[in-house]
């Protein structure tokens, strides 16, 4: 069977409104135009029969004026937006371009409205090396799911170190409260993933997990898959699963700024549990205060008053 005649089968009604488009295109053209002339003339040759004299001069005439109305403006005003259309299509694809570039500049190269969880679980399970910062651990199913394959698989389990929220700090209990959340929901979480990474780590030596808690703003939510590098924002009245995320170049100086999130200072650090044993611990006394108020994060001007930072992300040059 032809492709003609399997259209013909299978979209009749597209072929129906094919074939009325064309006849009115024909309507509508200088054959249009030319039958309404003869129709006119016929009109005239029949005056002798009134009905038919009238009935075909109407038609005649409204055939012949609808078909100049249209040469006229297939010939005359289309020509003219048409050129116009075509200018302003060009600035928009231009705008758009421009656009684009000064995002993938930046490094970016794709965003989402909200966490990308299925995309994440499924790189996670399959890195050698992941690295989340976050306020508290998300519950989102794919996460979790693509945590759990990382850390038991039976090729060698993933490294994959957390940067989280002293579950006893302050400023943790404030995101919560920010974020719409209960004050304990931070909290409750992260002890929640000691318990869930002492399971997921199974009883063999070693450990490749590990948690660094610390006392001080994260500054962005940053999850490193490998080379996969993604950063979604903390905003009022939204945690950030919820909000939009990016994908970004790790290579690009955005990404070089990102990645330096996960370089707390001692001061920051409350407590590291890189071992099972520290893990434990902290499950079943998860009440230590932290271990000394936190001290603000030097800046690049306190470290070096001479140092240039004028670049976008406060990079030293």
């Amino acid at each position: 069977m032809s492709k003609s005649e399997r259209a013909e089968r299978d979209f009749p009604d597209g072929q129906q409104a094919g074939a009325k488009g064309a006849v009115v295109e024909v309507a509508l053209s200088g054959w249009g135009a030319l039958a309404g002339v003869v129709i006119l003339g016929g009109s005239a040759w029949l005056h002798a029969q009134p009905f038919w004299e009238i009935f075909l001069a109407e038609i005649g005439s409204v055939l012949l004026a609808a078909s100049l109305l249209h040469l006229g403006y297939e010939h005359i005003l289309r020509s003219h937006h048409l050129a116009d259309v075509i200018k302003a299509l060009g600035q928009v694809l231009l705008e758009t371009w421009q656009g684009y570039s000064s995002l993938t500049a930046l490094g970016i190269r794709e965003g989402y409205d909200c966490i990308p969880a299925e995309k994440l679980g499924e790189l996670i399970a399959e890195a050698k090396t992941v690295r989340i910062m976050k306020t508290w651990h998300p519950r989102e199913g794919p996460l979790e799911s693509g945590l759990k394959t990382a850390l038991s698989r039976p090729d060698g389990p993933a490294t994959v170190d957390f940067f989280l929220c002293d579950p006893n700090s302050t400023i943790l209990r404030q995101r919560c409260e920010g974020a719409g959340e209960g004050a304990g929901e931070g909290k409750y979480l992260n002890n929640r993933l000691v318990a869930k990474l002492i399971d997921w780590t199974g009883h063999e030596e070693g450990c490749p997990a590990s948690i660094t808690f610390f006392d001080a703003w994260p500054g962005a939510p940053v999850i490193q898959c490998d080379e996969e590098l993604f950063v979604g924002f903390f905003l009022r009245g939204l945690s950030s699963p919820a909000t939009p995320w990016l994908k970004v170049d790790p290579r690009s100086e955005f990404g070089v700024a990102l990645q330096k999130q996960f370089e707390l200072s001692e001061a920051e650090v409350t407590i590291r549990l890189d071992t099972k044993d520290k893990l434990e611990a902290w499950r079943k006394n998860p009440k230590a205060p932290p271990k000394a108020p936190p001290k603000p994060a030097a800046s690049v001007r306190d470290q070096d008053p001479h140092a240039k930072t004028d670049d976008v992300w406060g990079m030293t040059t």
